[in-house]
C-alpha cells in the first residue's frame, strides 16, 4: 500500500531569487527526518509513522536556458536528502528540439554542480525513461491538420 501526500510550496521560485527561499522546505525536510529519527530511536517505540519527505519534484521554468542560480541552490541544498525529480513545466510552449535542448542542459548543469537527481536504474527501473521529464499543461487534445496530437 502505498501512501502519498503531497507538500505544495507557493511562492518559491523567481520572485524569491537572491534570497533563502528555500531554507523553510529544507528546515521542513530536516525537521521530519529528526522526527522520524527521534521516534525510531525511542525507547518506548511504537509503530512509526515515516511522515519524512522522500521525494522532490521539482518543477523547472521552459523560459530559462538550463538552471536558474535559485534552482542551482535548492537542488544543492535539497539532493542531499531527498530524492529530486526535475520536470520541466509548460513544454507545450516549446518544440521538441528546444525541449531535447533544455533537458540536455539541465543535465550538463547538474553535473557540473554536483546535484544528484534521480535515476531510475539506481532502483532497478531501466525501462522508465531518465530525468529530466516533460508535462504539458492542457487539459484537452489537439490535433494538427495532418492529424497529429
Amino acid at each position: 500500500k502505498l501512501v502519498l501526500s503531497l507538500i505544495e510550496t507557493p511562492g518559491f521560485g523567481p520572485s524569491s531569487m537572491g534570497t533563502d527561499c528555500w531554507q523553510p522546505v529544507m528546515d521542513e525536510i530536516k525537521g521530519r527526518i529528526s522526527k522520524y529519527m527521534s521516534e525510531e530511536n525511542s525507547i518506548n517505540r511504537r509503530i512509526v509513522v515515516d511522515h519524512r519527505i522522500h521525494c522532490c519534484i521539482y518543477f523547472l521554468s521552459p523560459f530559462a536556458s538550463g538552471l536558474r542560480p535559485v534552482d542551482i541552490e535548492f537542488m544543492k541544498t535539497t539532493c542531499k536528502l531527498v530524492n529530486i525529480i526535475p520536470v520541466i513545466a509548460k513544454v507545450d510552449t516549446m518544440t521538441t528540439q528546444e525541449c531535447k535542448k533544455l533537458k540536455v542542459k539541465i543535465i550538463e548543469d547538474c553535473e557540473k554542480n554536483d546535484i544528484s537527481i534521480f535515476n531510475p536504474e539506481l532502483f532497478d527501473l531501466q525501462s522508465v525513461i531518465a530525468p529530466p521529464y516533460s508535462v504539458i499543461g492542457g487539459d484537452a487534445v489537439v490535433y494538427s491538420e495532418a492529424g497529429q496530437k
